[in-house]
Formats: structure tokens, sequence, C-alpha cells
């Protein structure tokens, strides 16, 4: 599917969700939002269980490092127009880094992850 193709798709489908992380937590949460009638785009790590689920609409990959991370994250906002779909990560670190860029994310998605301020006690277990 090229690029075109999957902007007009996933925009025709309405608010969906993007799934960050592909392992046996993420093929949870694409198949309760699938059941649902969400559109599911999964952002891939090294694990394929959720890419293969049916629900999954689109699959991209995730890349290494933070910064490359946060823009793709952005560059899938602005160039798919998924501003509205809500963002769900699936393992501490996309956690971890939805919440230290909170503002800049909420700003094209809707988050199910509280700011740093707040994620960072449950982060560090030290914290606790």
């Amino acid at each position: 599917m090229t690029a075109v193709t999957l902007s007009a798709t996933l925009a025709q489908e309405g608010p969906g969700a993007i799934v960050i992380g592909s392992d046996y937590i993420a093929l949870g949460v694409v198949r309760s939002l699938g059941r649902h009638g969400i559109p599911v785009c999964l952002m891939r790590d090294l694990h394929v269980c959720a890419a293969v689920s049916r629900y999954v609409r689109c699959c991209l990959p995730w890349p290494a490092g933070d910064m490359a991370r946060l823009n793709a994250l952005l560059e899938l906002s602005t160039r798919h127009r998924l501003d509205g779909w809500a963002l769900f990560p699936t393992d501490d670190e996309a956690a971890a880094l939805v919440a230290r860029h909170h503002g800049t994310l909420a700003e094209h998605f809707l988050l199910t992850t509280p700011s740093w301020e707040v994620m960072r006690w449950a982060y560090d277990k030290r914290l606790t």
C-alpha cells in the first residue's frame, strides 16, 4: 500500500489508535480495539505477534532512539492525517517517551499516558 493510499484509507476510517510495540501485550490491545471497530495502526518493534493481527490496518517500523521515535510519530500524524488518534504505548520505554514529550504529542494525538511529572513516579521504582 502506498503512502497516499494509506493516508486516504486511514483518514476515511475516522479516529483510531496507534499502538506502539508489537509483542503479546500489544496484541491484546490491538484485538480489544479492533473488536470494537476502531482502526489500528501499529508501530512495530522486534516482535511480530501483534503485527499479524487481522485488526491491524497499517504496520510501520518503530525506529531506534527517542528523537527518531518522536519524529516518526509526528510525521505519522502529519503525513497520514491522524490528528486525534489515540496513542497506546505498550512498554515502559514507549510510555516514558510519550510522557516526556506529552505537550508536543498532545497537539496531535489523544494520549493515554500522563505527563512525565506524574509518570516518572511509576517509571522509576525507587521513587515509589
